[in-house]
């Protein structure tokens, strides 16, 4: 088992790089990376055709710090979760 933290609000914060080496210097072995910036709007690349790209690119952030993404997860509220057509137009688009 691994020491891990959730790192979404150091990346909002601070960007990858320096969220990795915070990581890492607190003593973490592992992080759980989120994408909720997906529903704020904010998150582009996610809904890009070049989404796979930038999944690399982060990852190897992280492994290249020492502490390699071991979880991830899309975002955790919806604003209009209510909404069956918000809610498919945006989840939906994601999932090939």
């Amino acid at each position: 088992m691994k020491l891990t933290v959730g790192i979404g609000g150091a990346v909002r914060l601070y960007g990858d790089e320096k969220a990795a080496q915070l990581a890492k210097d607190a003593g973490f072995e592992a992080v759980d990376y989120d994408i909720c910036v997906m529903e704020k709007g904010t998150g582009d690349v996610w809904h890009s055709e070049n989404y796979r790209e930038e999944a690399k690119r982060i990852r190897e952030i992280y492994e290249k710090a020492g502490v390699p993404i071991v979880q991830t997860h899309t975002p955790f509220r919806f604003t209009n979760w209510s909404d069956k057509e918000y809610f498919e137009g945006f989840i939906m688009p994601t999932m090939k």
